[in-house]
């Protein structure tokens, strides 16, 4: 025989073992935020919490403050590289200019002045066309040339000024000397001269000065120049030295 038990029976008996636990359960959250209330709780609970925000806030700084301290090394370390790359190719290009201006420097033409013909004496009669030769000693021709050169014949004592003459001078174009080649300049050409000018260059009481400019570009595009000054010195030999600081070459 089946016994299927009493329902309200059951509910009675389990009211009266489960009841009071059940309530004192659900009244736990009511009484725990009462007593929340109370001031003293309350204070408690706001330095415990001001300890807890203040704990965080510390510990949310150090973690900020080392990776701040590991991003700058990071910077730092970057820096450094950077700068050594810096300095490895600044290097680099210093030691290709050198290469590039030593080879430039190898390869150029290079144009001087070898040789002056002068006359072996002054008389009436005398040729006094003075030339000079230039060479280029240089492995590349030299290009465009340009001659600006004269003579003059002032007393002696008077100031000669070779960089004014120059500037006084035309121009005149030689065109390309190739490597190892000369070219002769006519700088003085008087010709035959007579008994008076052949008395006044031999005694002294006038002297003979050749000068000349002549500038030229290399092969690679740098211009050049070539400067003299020169004076007609007497003796048993008649020769042209020097004269002054005019002479210069580059």
């Amino acid at each position: 025989m089946e016994n299927k038990g009493n329902p309200k029976k059951t509910s009675k008996i389990a009211n009266a073992l489960f009841g009071p636990h059940v309530k004192r359960i659900l009244k736990l959250p009511g009484r725990w935020w009462e007593s929340l209330k109370s001031p003293e709780v309350s204070n408690r609970t706001i330095v415990v919490a001001t300890v807890v925000i203040a704990v965080a806030t510390g510990l949310t700084w150090r973690e900020a403050h080392s990776a701040g301290d590991q991003t700058d090394r990071i910077i730092a370390a970057d820096e450094r590289i950077a700068k050594g790359m810096e300095n490895v190719v600044s290097q680099a290009s210093a030691s290709l200019n050198a290469t590039v201006e030593q080879f430039h420097l190898d390869q150029r033409a290079w144009l001087g002045v070898t040789e002056v013909q002068t006359p072996p004496e002054l008389h009436e009669g005398t040729l006094l066309n003075s030339t000079i030769s230039i060479v280029n000693s240089g492995k590349t021709p030299a290009f465009n040339v340009i001659q600006r050169a004269g003579y003059r014949i002032i007393k002696a004592g008077d100031e000669f000024d070779p960089a004014r003459e120059v500037s006084l001078s035309t121009p005149f174009r030689q065109g390309i000397i190739l490597s190892n080649a000369k070219r002769m300049l006519s700088i003085c050409n008087l010709g035959k001269i007579g008994s008076q000018r052949a008395t006044e260059l031999s005694s002294g009481e006038y002297r003979l000065y050749l000068f000349g400019d002549v500038t030229y570009d290399d092969a690679f595009h740098h211009s050049h120049s070539i400067r003299f000054s020169m004076r007609m010195e007497l003796g048993k030999v008649l020769a042209f030295a020097p004269y002054g600081s005019y002479d210069y070459a580059d």
